[in-house]
């Protein structure tokens, strides 16, 4: 599964504007939800529910991937946002993190579901794609960065 199968241009902030992690779950619900067909209060609070189980954020690399499963959806959307502040996302590092994608899918299709978070997982430890993204400054830019990397893996 590709990520660009997923990721629509609609479904790219390059800058949040939120400060918490809370904020950055609100930002990005209200933008997938409707896409969804699901409420974006009932999304932020099962983004919040898995994230208090375990921290998204990888260590070392400033990337969260926060995600959930939900029994009354149908397909899986990828959002992808970027903090150029940074936010506090619980890393076992404590390093802030500033580039977020945020997985959403049915659940009943948990193969694919751990699939594509384990794809997105790979290509974020590499720190040339990181520093891409950190620096691409539009939505194009971005998609073209994951377009690009997306291939190879």
């Amino acid at each position: 599964m590709k990520i660009l199968d997923l990721l629509k241009m609609d479904f790219v902030l390059p800058d949040l504007k939120a400060r918490d992690r809370k904020g950055v779950f609100e930002e990005m619900a209200d933008v997938v939800a409707p896409e969804l067909g699901v409420e974006s209060e009932e999304l932020v609070k099962a983004l919040l529910d898995r994230e208090s189980t375990r921290p998204t954020a990888l260590e070392r690399t400033g990337v969260a991937i926060p995600h959930a499963r939900f029994p009354n959806i149908k397909k899986f959307v990828v959002l992808f946002g970027r903090s150029v502040e940074g936010i506090d996302f619980r890393a076992e590092d404590s390093r802030p993190s500033h580039l977020f994608f945020l997985i959403v899918g049915p659940e009943d299709a948990p193969g694919d579901y751990l699939r594509l978070l384990a794809h997105i997982a790979r290509l974020c430890h590499n720190e040339k794609f990181r520093q891409k993204l950190v620096k691409s400054s539009d939505k194009q830019s971005i998609i073209d960065v994951i377009s690009d990397q997306d291939e190879k893996y």
